[in-house]
Order: C-alpha cells, then structure tokens, then sequence
C-alpha cells in the first residue's frame, strides 16, 4: 500500500460506513502509510451535484502534501 486519499460519500449506496472503517483500520496497521480519509457530506457513491465539493478536497489533499516541494 502506498500513502494517499481516500474520499467517500457520506450517503453511499454501494460502500457502507462499516467497510470504510474497516479499510480506514487495515491502512493504520500498515507501517510508514498515511491515507486520509475525506467524507463529502449529502452525496452519493458518485458525488453527483457535489462535484465542487469533491474537487475542493482533492485541491485541499494536494495543496497540503506538496506545500514544501
């Protein structure tokens, strides 16, 4: 595994809550990765009409991770 973002809907039809978590502790076993979790509010499995909000977290991921490049 590699160090990275994982972005979920928070009114997901295909991924439940409980296989998010159960990814978001397998990841925290893994030694030397870091994977953040993003949770987009009131969106589904494919953030319709919620894609500013999807984008804004990935720009928010990337800004933070290359800030000292």
């Amino acid at each position: 595994p590699t160090s990275g973002q994982v972005i979920y809907s928070e009114n997901d039809e295909l991924v439940t809550k409980e296989s998010i978590n159960d990814l978001d502790n397998r990841i925290k076993s893994q030694k030397g990765v870091e994977v953040i979790f993003s949770k987009i509010k009131n969106s589904n499995h494919f953030f319709k009409n919620k894609e500013k909000e999807l984008t804004l977290e990935i720009e928010k991921y990337l800004k933070e991770k290359t800030a000292l490049i």
